[in-house]
């Protein structure tokens, strides 16, 4: 096995931290006001485990210990990648939800610009989509009950 067929595990696992990396590189502001005992509660608030997570169609998720993204209160994120060494890359931004339609944003300042993502909360799940290196990355997120 030469230094090149060694190397391309790593090269996989670092190409995949940048495509999330990249994918979260999107958000919103803040969370609107609302007048009810739905703003006290937020059902959306919470943590969201990644179930897919592809990269030009490969299955990335058997080369990570797992991404986590939290929504939580004041229109703050945090996204998580854990590795399977225990060590974990940790951003965050802002993010909009609209209740109404399901439109959930996510803003993250990234090498002085501000990127934006835009999916939608159905049912408890969002998937996050982008076009890095050339290739599709899809990110599907669930829910933590």
């Amino acid at each position: 096995m030469n230094l090149t067929q060694k190397r391309l595990p790593y090269l996989k696992i670092a190409a995949a931290l940048l495509a999330v990396a990249f994918v979260f590189a999107a958000g919103g502001c803040g969370v609107q006001q609302l007048s009810s005992l739905r703003e006290f509660a937020r059902p959306w608030q919470g943590e969201y485990r990644c179930e897919e997570a592809r990269w030009g169609g490969e299955d990335m998720l058997p080369r990570l210990g797992g991404i986590v993204v939290t929504l939580g209160e004041e229109g703050r994120f945090t996204a998580e990648v854990r590795l399977r060494s225990k060590k974990s890359l940790r951003t965050g931004g802002s993010y909009v939800y609209d209740e109404g339609t399901g439109r959930l944003e996510f803003s993250l300042s990234y090498g002085g610009e501000v990127r934006r993502a835009v999916t939608c909360l159905q049912k408890g799940a969002f998937t996050l989509s982008a076009r890095v290196c050339g290739k599709a990355v899809v990110l599907r997120f669930c829910a933590v009950v």
